[in-house]
């Protein structure tokens, strides 16, 4: 299951290189899954021109092959996340982490 909620289960791994927690890893402590991004819900890339947050899955067999899908934080979780690579703008921490529910 925990392979399942990465983006790519074959190349990412829960500790990165030099023994370094992986963001897989501090997602599945604080929220229970092992997603590898820090933004809100999925985001689709490629594909039919649909980008951006996305709730509803696609029936179409096409958009989904030509589809990369990214996976962030679900739902708001107990406890929340900042990043120091946000204020460098290497990322954007999504709303869930931003507020959580105890803060």
């Amino acid at each position: 299951r925990i392979r399942s909620d990465m983006d790519n289960p074959q190349s990412s791994y829960l500790t990165a290189q030099f023994g370094m927690t992986g963001q897989e890893m501090i997602n599945l402590l604080i929220t229970g899954q092992a997603v590898s991004n820090v933004f809100d819900n999925t985001i689709s890339l490629g594909g039919g021109g649909d980008t951006g947050d996305t709730t509803t899955a696609t029936n179409d067999a096409d958009d989904a092959a030509n589809n990369l899908k990214c996976h962030g934080i679900q739902s708001q979780p107990a406890i929340g996340y900042l990043s120091q690579l946000e204020a460098l703008r290497y990322c954007e921490v999504g709303g869930y982490y931003k507020a959580p529910k105890r803060p």
